[in-house]
């Protein structure tokens, strides 16, 4: 995927819109991927990734 690309599946998900400013800060960056990063090793895997994509479309 471009990066152009990225960017879009991320605002059609509304993930620009989970921050408070334009710019998120590192904490605020850091919380949203704890949320979601369920076994802790610091990466999110197909799992999560599939639980990230079903709560966005409000399928959770």
């Amino acid at each position: 995927m471009q990066e152009h690309e990225i960017k879009m599946v991320m605002g059609n998900l509304g993930i620009f819109n989970m921050f408070g400013q334009e710019h998120p800060r590192l904490d605020e960056v850091k919380e949203a991927f704890d949320v979601f990063n369920e076994n802790r090793d610091g990466y999110i895997d197909a799992k999560e990734l599939n639980r990230l994509f079903f709560f966005a479309l409000g399928l959770n």
